[in-house]
């Protein structure tokens, strides 16, 4: 995975086998259990996300899209020069 890219984007869903076949239907994507409340996808041995089991999904916590950065600490204090 390169860096300072998208490595990750987590779905909460209420239905775990429902989510799991619509996107294995819709985009081909392959699955493997991550646990008893996650299930992690991707295409291949190309790794995209993951299914969060939740007893019900809240506006604005999902998806949760994850950032792969090369140096946290620089980032961090990049952010405010950057408007963060």
């Amino acid at each position: 995975m390169a860096k300072n890219s998208i490595c990750h984007i987590e779905f909460e869903s209420t239905n775990l086998a429902r989510s799991q076949a619509f996107l294995e239907r819709m985009f081909d994507w392959t699955f493997r259990s991550f646990g008893d409340t996650m299930v992690v996808f991707g295409l291949g041995d190309t790794h995209l996300g993951g299914l969060q089991k939740v007893d019900a999904v809240s506006t604005g916590r999902s998806p949760s899209v994850w950032v792969e950065a090369d140096d946290l600490d620089a980032y961090l204090a990049k952010a405010p020069t950057c408007g963060g």
